[in-house]
């Protein structure tokens, strides 16, 4: 049987300019929503269409997607607003731009938005999402550090996607600043392009970035294609590069969340003398800084945490 598709006619429908600047929002958001369930159904980023690896190359932010597969979230996002008129509905433009409102900040006031990041219990996800969606990037590039500290909490959010377009357009903003490239390479980490995310780190690494967080998160990315590695010989070479640039970020900065991880894969590859040391040096470490964390009233997940997987490695 034939099927022939039959929509609600919109051609007399004609949008008034503030409700056609809506689309570019909507389409935008339409990619989002896509992206966002693909990751959470386990999709990753693929340079090719893969259903049984569940790759897609459509996994990227909106702003690199090709403009046809721009123009199909468009007219996606176009022909839902001329459904909702031709049926009778209004659409009534805010007096002005939406922006979050009580304790969630005003998006235009960068100096209150990040007052507000500081307390992490006063801005919902979706005061966050609107203070993106209303920003000014003018303003914004004047205090480079709310695209930081943004980009940072909507990854704890799970919001990787987002958090690498704010990222993105900081680092367009500050090409030099090493945080925000940090935070571009952990999304797409996060998002499942793994090996892009493991290019742009090791390109840290060339041009001589051997901080912990730079270090650790290449290392993260090697430990990540271990883990997804077939091949025999493949997956030794990613364990043995997790396992370098992990050490190597202890030795440099001896913070015990790459020395964990550094006695673990050590383990995983066989050392096990290697694997007890350090776990017993990080051991040592955590016992210290749970103690003064404990005095200070701050997060202990992390130091417990680790003590955990120190035991383990201890037996």
């Amino acid at each position: 049987m034939k099927y022939e598709p039959h929509p609600i006619d919109t051609s007399n429908v004609a949008l008034p300019d503030e409700i056609v600047e809506l689309t570019e929002l909507l389409a935008r958001n339409t990619h989002e929503n896509w992206a966002r369930q693909r990751v959470e159904d386990d999709w990753r980023y693929g340079p090719r269409r893969d259903d049984l690896r569940r790759e897609h190359p459509g996994l990227v932010s909106y702003d690199e997607l090709p403009e046809d597969e721009k123009d199909y979230d468009r007219t996606t996002a176009l022909e839902t607003i001329k459904t909702i008129l031709s049926l009778g509905y209004r659409i009534q433009p805010p007096d002005s731009p939406a922006a979050p409102s009580s304790a969630d900040a005003d998006a235009g006031d960068v100096t209150g938005l990040l007052a507000a990041l500081d307390a992490p219990a006063s801005l919902s996800l979706k005061a966050l999402i609107l203070a993106w969606q209303s920003h000014d990037p003018a303003r914004w590039a004047a205090r480079p550090e709310i695209y930081r500290r943004l980009a940072e909490r909507l990854l704890k959010l799970g919001e990787s996607l987002l958090a690498y377009d704010i990222a993105t357009e900081g680092h367009k903003a500050l090409p030099g600043d090493l945080r925000l490239r940090q935070l571009r390479a952990l999304a797409l980490s996060r998002a499942g392009a793994t090996r892009r995310a493991n290019e742009r780190l090791r390109a840290l690494y060339d041009e001589g970035h051997r901080d912990e967080e730079s270090l650790g998160l290449l290392a993260r990315t090697h430990k990540d294609l271990w883990s997804q590695a077939g091949d025999g010989a493949a997956r030794a070479d990613q364990l043995r590069l997790a396992l370098r640039f992990y050490s190597e970020a202890y030795e440099l900065s001896g913070g015990y969340w790459t020395g964990i991880n550094a006695a673990t894969l050590a383990l995983l590859s066989g050392d096990s003398a290697r694997a007890h040391a350090l776990a017993r040096e990080v051991r040592e470490k955590c016992l210290a800084d749970l103690a003064r964390t404990e005095a200070a009233g701050g997060d202990l997940y992390w130091p417990l945490a680790t003590l955990g997987e120190a035991a383990l490695i201890l037996g």
